[in-house]
Order: C-alpha cells, then structure tokens, then sequence
C-alpha cells in the first residue's frame, strides 16, 4: 500500500522502517502529542538517549535522528532538530528515518522545556487498533529536539495552511498521497486503517454517510493515480463505510486486471456494501453500479493478474448468456490451476450440468506452513468445456 528500491521489496522495507508507532497508529491532535506537522530531510542517526520521566518512573531509551527542516508548523526552515524516538523493546529493533529521503514528520514539540510523550489506550476494530491518549509521560528536553511519531515520505515542500491542527495533517497527508508511488500509497492506505475523520465516532459512521471533506481530500489525491492506487484507497474508506465505495473499489479492481504487480496478498473483500432497501440513510436516488455480463467475460479474458481473476470469477454476476460465456474460452488456458477450476465451477453451474464440474479441490498441507493444492481430474473437465465453447 516506489521509487527507493524495486516494488517487489519496497513495501517490505518501508514497514520495517516505519516507527513504532506506526504498526498500531496515533490518533489525532491532543494537547502536546502530535502538535509537530514538519517536512524535513534526515541527516544523520545519532544513537540512543535515556531520560527519566519526571514524575520518577524508570528511564526511557530513545533513539535520536538528525533531520533539517524544509518546512513546518512550528519549527523555521533550515532548522537542525533532534527527533526522539521510544525504543518500545530491548529486543525490538528500533526504527530510524531514511537519511536523505523527504518525509512528513508528525510529531510532539517540547514545552516549557519539557517533551510529552502520549500514553495511549487500545482498542480493536477489526484486526486494525486505534489509539486513544489517556495521559501523558514528561522528559527534560531541550529545545531542538521533539518526539518523533509517525512519518510519510513526500514530495510536498511547504505545509497546508489550515485553521485546525487536525485538518492540517489530514491535509499533509493527502498532499503526499498525491505525489506518492504505488509502495508509498500502500503505506498510507493502511495508515488511513487506523484513523478517523477529525471529530468523527466510529459507531456513528458504521451506519454510512456521504462523502465528507476528509473522503474528497484523500479520494481526489488518487484521482490521478493507477486503478490500483485508488483500490487502496477506496478500500480503506470503505471501512469507513462512505457510500460508494463499495463500487468505487470493484470499478477500479476490474481496470486493474492487466496490472501483474496488483494485490500480491490477493483481493480482499470490502466490508461495507449499501443494502438500499433497508439502509434509510443511503443517498436518494442512490444505485450500484451494474456491469454486462459480456464486459466482465472481456476483461477475464484479457486478465493477466491470477489474483484479480479469481476476485472477478467469485463475484461474477449476472451470470452471462451462452454466447457470453464462450468469450471466456482463453481461461481455459489460464496457467493458474485455481482460475481455470473456478471458471470450470461456474460454467457447470450456469449449463446446469454437474456431471462437469470439477471435483472439489484437495488440500496439501506444506511444511511451511503454506498450504498447496490439488484439482483432481480438472484437465478432463476443461478439456470438456473447452470443446463446448469452441474455439478461441
């Protein structure tokens, strides 16, 4: 969820890299926690430091990254500061920032010489955790130096100006989503999992509402973007339940078929589908999108990404006329086993013929831990249908 290294590593080392607090997330602006918005350049990893909360509890190990300023909310341009970093575990390795690589810096200023440090409750949503500051520990600090929480790269160079300070990262955030590559977005697709629009309450949205400005902010920034991009993106607000995106997402899967690089995980379902019937809260007017049977069958056929395949052939309805469905002939040839079985599924399903339909598929347990499998007697079934479709 780009131009550093290859795609097929970037992603891997950019979650690495990440801060700590970026694997489960910081929430929003609370008094001296994420008061810090900086576009900066790290220069240089500085070690470790140890300081001693203030009202006696143990000492903290922070990790020091160097990093001039090129534009921010609170420090001047050209500024050295000094971002700290928690160290959350001895056994843990620490995150540091890409030297030589522009970021978006989000972080907590000192005040009244003093660095405040967030303590944070969790709770879940889904597999996803979000934070709530419930407090705060404090650290002696000096004045060139501020706790580092979570970074994006960017190629922005100045900070949006905004009247609230959380509609300035939201705004920062989309302007580097704008420019990001497609590594890059993933990154911040799954960061925009953790958060909430600013004010907003989980429960209330669950329901579905319309797009809001916090919606339009990170849906235009990926106006431009490849169809995968955007399915990040639309995927994450549709967690959010925002009407349409279900269609958004499915839309933009489709126009990624011929994209082999897309969803290396596979496709994940989008949780949240408007039932217009029951839903009264769904737009006026409001409808899915609907897609001809023959279209779907085309972009099957031109398919070169196994993963999107099979997305498409579970989701495939209405189902197609027989004319349609002998455009989906050049899937009988897919090299992937599973997609030629589950068009095999569907073809016996739609002819009403269950003499020919594949045996169901049989599991190989793999000492990885990785399980394989089998389809037993499939290339009779597909030698089948490709005789009852004819030829390509």
């Amino acid at each position: 969820m780009m131009n550093l290294l290859c795609l097929a590593i970037a992603a891997t080392q950019l979650a690495s890299e990440f801060m700590p607090w970026q694997t489960k997330s910081i929430p929003f602006t609370e008094q001296c926690v994420s008061d810090s918005y900086t576009i900066c350049v790290p220069l240089a990893h500085k070690g470790r430091t140890e300081r001693t909360e203030l009202t006696g509890q143990p000492k903290t190990t922070f990790h020091v990254e160097e990093v001039r300023v090129l534009a921010s909310n609170h420090w001047k341009a050209g500024s050295v500061v000094h971002v700290l970093i928690p160290w959350p575990s001895p056994v843990e390795p620490f995150a540091q920032l890409p030297l030589g690589k522009q970021i978006l810096l989000i972080g907590s200023i000192p005040s009244n010489g003093k660095l405040f440090r967030p303590i944070a409750d969790q709770c879940t949503e889904g597999f996803k955790i979000w934070l709530r500051v419930d407090g705060r520990l404090e650290y002696m600090a000096q004045e060139n130096e501020m706790l580092g929480l979570v970074w994006f790269p960017t190629r922005a160079t100045a900070i949006p100006s905004e009247r609230e300070p959380d509609w300035q990262f939201i705004s920062s955030l989309a302007t580097a989503l704008r420019t990001s590559s497609t590594a890059e977005v993933e990154v911040i697709a799954d960061y925009i999992w953790f958060i909430l629009p600013p004010g907003a309450n989980a429960y209330e949205l669950g329901a579905g509402h319309t797009f809001d400005r916090f919606a339009n902010l990170l849906s235009g920034a990926i106006a431009k973007h490849k169809p995968y991009d955007q399915t990040l993106i639309y995927f994450a607000l549709n967690k959010r339940s925002y009407f349409g995106t279900w269609d958004l997402y499915y839309r933009a899967v489709r126009a990624s078929a011929t994209d082999e690089k897309a969803f290396p995980n596979g496709v994940p379902e989008p949780r949240y589908w408007e039932n217009i019937g029951v839903n009264p809260q769904v737009p006026k007017g409001f409808k899915h999108d609907e897609y001809p049977p023959a279209e779907t069958a085309r972009i099957l056929a031109s398919s070169r990404n196994p993963r999107i395949s099979k997305f498409l052939l579970k989701n495939f309805w209405p189902e197609p006329s027989r004319t349609e469905q002998k455009i989906l002939r050049p899937v009988l040839d897919d090299p992937d086993a599973e997609v030629r079985y589950l068009l095999a599924l569907l073809l016996a399903r739609w002819n009403s013929d269950p003499d020919h339909a594949p045996k169901p598929k049989r599991v190989i347990p793999a000492k990885n831990g990785s399980d394989q499998f089998e389809y037993p007697e499939l290339d009779g079934v597909i030698a089948y249908w490709k005789q009852k479709l004819g030829s390509s």
